[in-house]
């Protein structure tokens, strides 16, 4: 965090900065990056829990689990092209940078990706895949509409020999972002397996500590296949030995996808809200 704020301290006092604007490096890549480190989260959780989701609880294979992932990518990609045409289009026309639409961007696609993980939170172990489907095509859709603003402001925001640097910089926001995705399924997973299905075993007419040695069992298993997906015992022997294991995951990756979306949302209110969003810079 040090060795980024000296960096951004140096950057925004170069005379050099592509963006003739006052501070407008420092702003720009901590937009970008804070862009960055919100898409890798709502991508890499989605996609971790999402494969969980349809291998432990609806039976999906590897492969099929792998191949439900596709609109998403195909969103990505059409939403990429169509975004960039339409930015070069814009900015041709209107002969400037214009930093708060290119913002506005980045927002709208923060936007449409933290509603669509937002509708994740509806998970049921029987949802079809439907609803599932068109909210990864909403997420991708999203992802597309932010990266493409965010990488083009990012290397127009730093003189040549800095871009290295500030991708760099983004990149590690991204994976920041990826880390923290896949390890909130091991945290709402500790949170759900505890003292409410504790109580619902026990109205189950399970004794307290065979109810206990359960949950047990079912937390170790479950974060044993959260690194080891493959690891015996499979998936499906875990949700034979625990009926009720479907209920459980689904909930902790509802409850997950809720958080994910949540914060999708709110780094799109702080990056449209942030200050110095209607500037304008020459193209060279």
């Amino acid at each position: 965090s040090a060795l980024i704020a000296i960096f951004f301290t140096l950057l925004a006092r170069s005379p050099r900065a592509r963006l003739h604007l006052p501070r407008a490096p420092f702003r720009v890549i901590t937009v970008t990056g804070l862009a960055a480190a919100a898409i890798g989260l709502g991508q890499s959780g989605v996609h971790f829990q999402l494969s969980g989701f349809l291998q432990g609880v609806q039976g999906y294979g590897p492969l099929a689990s792998g191949a439900a992932i596709v609109p998403f990518g195909l969103a990505t990609l059409i939403g990429s092209m169509a975004v960039g045409v339409a930015m070069e289009r814009r900015f041709r026309r209107v002969g400037a940078v214009e930093v708060g639409w290119i913002r506005g961007l980045i927002f709208a696609g923060l936007l449409v990706a933290g509603i669509s993980v937002l509708a994740f939170g509806f998970l049921q172990p029987a949802t079809p895949y439907l609803p599932i489907g068109i909210a990864l095509t909403g997420l991708g859709a999203g992802a597309a509409v932010a990266n493409v603003p965010r990488t083009d402001l990012l290397f127009r925001a730093v003189r040549p020999s800095h871009r290295g640097t500030a991708a760099g910089l983004n990149g590690g926001a991204f994976i920041l972002g990826e880390a923290l995705g896949n390890s909130l399924v091991t945290v709402m997973l500790s949170v759900t397996v505890g003292g409410a299905w504790l109580a619902r075993l026990g109205e189950a007419g399970i004794p307290e500590a065979t109810a206990e040695q359960m949950l047990d069992e079912i937390r170790t298993r479950i974060f044993v296949h959260t690194a080891h997906p493959y690891q015996e015992p499979s998936w499906v022997q875990v949700v034979n030995d625990f009926p009720f294991y479907g209920a459980v995951y689904t909930e902790a990756v509802a409850l997950a996808m809720v958080t994910i979306g949540a914060v999708l949302l709110a780094t799109a209110l702080l990056i449209r809200t942030s200050p110095g969003g209607h500037c304008r810079a020459r193209i060279r």
